[in-house]
């Protein structure tokens, strides 16, 4: 359930939106806390509030660095908590890795980022 609604908040949601904010981080802003810190209204996703995944491909950073829709939505879901879908299949080595498109995306994403600093 919070890997779906994480996927639709970066795929069709938009930044900052209580209607759109996934549950799992609705209840984190309750405790105040997200991975071990803190964690307020306004902090998730903090400095792009009503930008939706148009606006990210349509960033600066994005244009310079050459990313398509895939990229960014990759590095997108990859900054939620659904980062362990990614992280635990590498971690054991997993063959095939059952979201490799994505983690080919991320991956590619990461090193066009990295040659043009963005």
């Amino acid at each position: 359930k919070n890997d779906q609604e994480n996927l639709t908040y970066c795929l069709s949601g938009i930044a900052q939106d209580p209607r759109w904010l996934p549950s799992q981080v609705k209840e984190d802003i309750e405790k105040g806390i997200y991975h071990g810190g803190s964690l307020q209204a306004g902090d998730y996703d903090e400095g792009h509030a009503g930008m939706t995944l148009d606006d990210f491909v349509e960033h600066d950073c994005s244009k310079l660095g050459k990313l398509g829709r895939a990229h960014v939505l990759a590095l997108r879901l990859y900054t939620t908590s659904s980062f362990t879908l990614f992280n635990n299949p590498l971690r054991r080595r997993q063959k095939p890795h059952p979201f490799r498109m994505t983690v080919y995306y991320l991956d590619e994403a990461l090193r066009k980022l990295r040659a043009v600093r963005a």
